[in-house]
């Protein structure tokens, strides 16, 4: 008999000011929450309603170093796979056009999902 997890866990779509985010409850394959919001403790406060296991957010965790480039995004590039590189935090807030206003937002979630909800950083886990 195979044992299935039946755990809630959560992912978060990352939008800008305008598109707020999306938040995602599952169960196994079952949709428990679907919902836009624009105020990050307002998803939060549902993961905690439903006992959240983990949230997978939709959103850089990190800005770049100056002059360097996120270990992530390098570790792409030398497979041939490629990807947006992360700016680092100023050079995002200066950005005239606004385009990284959703890493902005992202950013803001992860602020309000740190205590609760930490960024994994082991390279094995269970």
């Amino acid at each position: 008999m195979v044992m299935v997890n039946k755990e809630a866990v959560a992912g978060i779509d990352i939008g800008g000011d305008r598109k707020g985010c999306h938040l995602v409850v599952l169960r196994g394959t079952r949709i428990l929450w679907n919902r836009s919001y624009k105020v990050p403790e307002q998803m939060l406060e549902k993961c905690h309603e439903f006992d959240v296991r983990a949230v997978g957010i939709d959103a850089p965790c990190r800005w770049a170093m100056a002059d360097k480039g996120r270990l992530a995004e390098k570790y792409l590039a030398r497979r041939g796979i490629v990807c947006f590189a992360t700016p680092t935090r100023e050079r995002a807030v200066s950005s005239p056009s606004g385009f990284y206003n959703w890493m902005l937002s992202g950013e803001r979630v992860y602020d309000a999902f740190a205590a609760t909800y930490p960024l994994l950083t082991a390279q094995n886990y269970s």
